[in-house]
């Protein structure tokens, strides 16, 4: 399909416009560069030098926990291999995606329902409560301040989350 005639006509606009830009950009760029070579000798400031890189091996180490890491650095040694205690100490876990903590944690859910997210905690915690072996916490008498925590709100929603055979509470 054609353009129409006044899209594609040269004006005696457009032609000024065009020698200006033509002649006026070269100039001022020249001029940009000479004064910025002028304020580099001035300030005696060394243009840095970056030593051309060290490429290392894509090689991979496993480590204690199950992940792995690469070689690092300028001798391209192997990083080290991470530990509980070098690890975020709030980490997301759960999720919809799923996301498992790394070895030696266990993962927190926020909540009881399916894609419920958490943070991971060290392994090395005591957890709060046990899984009753029978799938039922008896809840009558209460006689032990250990039996009252073990019968709270939050311990059976932590019975519904961590113990696959928990079945209920007797009152």
């Amino acid at each position: 399909m054609p353009l129409p005639k006044a899209l594609t006509t040269v004006t005696p606009l457009s032609k000024s416009v065009a020698l200006f830009l033509f002649i006026a950009l070269p100039i001022s760029a020249f001029l940009f560069g000479m004064k910025y070579q002028l304020l580099l000798e001035e300030s005696n400031t060394p243009i840095p030098f970056f030593p051309p890189a060290k490429a290392c091996t894509l090689e991979a180490k496993l480590c204690a926990d199950g992940s792995s890491v690469g070689r690092v650095g300028p001798n391209c040694e192997f990083a080290p291999c991470p530990t509980p205690s070098s690890l975020k100490p709030v980490q997301f876990c759960g999720g919809i995606a799923g996301k498992v903590c790394p070895g030696g944690f266990t993962c927190k859910y926020d909540g009881t329902y399916p894609d419920a997210g958490g943070i991971c905690i060290t392994g090395e915690m005591k957890p709060l409560y046990v899984c009753p072996t029978t799938g039922w916490v008896n809840c009558m008498p209460i006689l032990t301040e250990e039996a009252k925590k073990g019968c709270s709100k939050e311990a059976v929603e932590w019975y519904k989350v961590n113990c696959p055979n928990f079945k209920g509470t007797a009152y």
